[in-house]
């Protein structure tokens, strides 16, 4: 009896792993290396495919830096290597490069610097000396810039927002925690690539999302002076629906309250640990005060309440010209606005028509200070010329606070605000630690300034961190 042929072999899936160790080359045998141009290569855009919209196994072209779907015949990235001869293509999600239409892998030394680029990794011993060792890094254009100075781009009418991500990626306890929340391949490695966080989709794309424009500031690879925070205000618009976006400047003040409590909303169905971004929050930023409330009888009423940043009232601004016809612009200094929350001095609330007395009785390790300078009237936004001459040797809490407060404030960051109450544009003074250098970003621009200068400006958020005195002191 003849016996029965056997079956043919299953062929080998497409993208699989043993076609892919087949079809696998180095790169001195590829023939399109010298093709790649990096300057072409723009990785803050969002991961989406220019033709089909699409979000999923999306390449991007080494040639000309469009993004492109898939890698079969029937793909955008296939044709797109038939049309104009770019044949080299990295994926976003495998960080894998593939030459097409040929369709085999090419492995190459030289991709480490774009995957790093592209999805920057961390170290537990790099981001423990991110306040202490200042890189420098060279950029394609032959500049240097320091790791953690980097500009925002203004997209349109985004600086409102940038001031407020830089603010808050420069919190160390905040930032090392969107660092670390990212494990790679193996133990010592962190990566922005995956997340679990107990929170809602929304929520936690935009937890990622923030996250990566973290990781691309404080990476040591990169090929561009300045970061476009591209997929953060998609998220936040989305987040927002439509409240906060690209094409209308609002108040960081609010966004910043806004973000803050969409972030540490928490899902009462699962448990969160003190690991996790809410709790992280709460701890740098959020402080406790008393509030003693007396009403007509003169009975007095205390009750406590939380807060996130602390808002500070201006002198008005002056009326009249004095005798030589010049606007008078009032100074203050910044412990004398500060003695609105002593717990002694009595203030009108507006709202309750009730005398109030304010005083701290939690200090958080980073305080957020709001000086009032823009207010709304009956003739539209008016902006308060007030300048306030901060404290050189810091802020002690026990003055201006609970007097059994310990620890020294000394300014970390701080939100200015120029030109008109309508029409003008924010910008943020930031410390570098590694280097004890202070440095004004003001959309794509960056300069080295002093501390003693931010006094100068119109200061609209202060951002104080505390230290002991030994550390003051040193």
């Amino acid at each position: 009896m003849a016996s029965l042929p056997e079956p043919p072999l299953k062929r080998p899936r497409t993208g699989s792993s043993n076609s892919i160790a087949q079809n696998s080359r180095d790169g001195s045998s590829c023939p399109y290396m010298d093709t790649i141009n990096r300057s072409a290569l723009d990785f803050d855009l969002p991961p989406i495919c220019s033709t089909s919209l699409q979000s999923h196994n999306v390449y991007i072209c080494l040639i000309c830096g469009r993004y492109l779907q898939g890698r079969s015949p029937s793909s955008h990235a296939y044709a797109h290597s038939l049309q104009l001869r770019h044949h080299l293509y990295l994926g976003l999600s495998s960080e894998s490069v593939f030459c097409l239409p040929d369709g085999y892998r090419v492995k190459d030394p030289s991709f480490a610097e774009i995957i790093s680029a592209l999805h920057p990794k961390f170290s537990r011993t790099e981001i423990s000396g991110l306040d202490t060792v200042p890189v420098r890094i060279r950029l394609l254009d032959g500049t240097f810039r320091l790791r953690g100075v980097v500009p925002l781009d203004n997209l349109q009418a985004s600086d409102y927002a940038n001031s407020i991500f830089q603010l808050l990626l420069h919190v160390p306890p905040l930032r090392d925690y969107l660092l670390k929340k990212y494990s790679g391949k193996g133990d010592d490695l962190i990566s922005e690539t995956r997340i679990s966080d107990p929170e809602n989709t929304v929520q936690s794309e935009l937890t990622k999302a923030l996250a990566k424009l973290c990781a691309k500031i404080w990476s040591s690879s990169a090929y561009r002076a300045h970061v476009a925070p591209h997929e953060l205000m998609q998220q936040v618009s989305a987040a927002s629906r439509g409240r906060f976006g690209l094409l209308k400047q609002e108040d960081p003040v609010k966004f910043f309250a806004w973000l803050l409590n969409f972030l540490v909303r928490k899902d009462n169905s699962r448990k969160v640990s003190e690991a996790h971004l809410p709790s992280v929050l709460e701890k740098c930023l959020k402080g406790e005060m008393c509030i003693e409330s007396y009403g007509e009888s003169g009975v007095s009423k205390k009750s406590s309440r939380p807060f996130w940043f602390l808002p500070l009232d201006l002198p008005p601004k002056p009326l009249f010209k004095d005798a030589s016809e010049r606007t008078l612009v009032p100074q203050v200094p910044l412990s004398k606005v500060l003695m609105k929350f002593n717990g002694v001095d009595r203030h009108h609330n507006l709202k309750t028509s009730e005398q109030c007395s304010y005083r701290i009785t939690k200090f958080p390790p980073f305080l957020l200070l709001v000086l009032r300078r823009l207010t709304k009237s009956k003739f539209g936004v008016e902006k308060n010329p007030c300048v306030v001459h901060l404290p050189s040797d810091g802020l002690e809490a026990s003055k201006f606070g609970d007097t059994q407060a310990e620890g020294i404030y000394t300014l970390t960051a701080a939100v200015l605000h120029e030109g008109d109450a309508e029409g003008g544009k924010y910008r943020v003074v930031l410390k570098h630690n590694a280097t004890n250098s202070w440095y004004d970003l003001s959309d794509l621009e960056v300069k080295e300034t002093l501390e003693q200068l931010v006094s100068l400006g119109s200061t609209y958020m202060l951002l104080y961190s505390r230290t002991s005195d030994n550390q003051r002191t040193s």
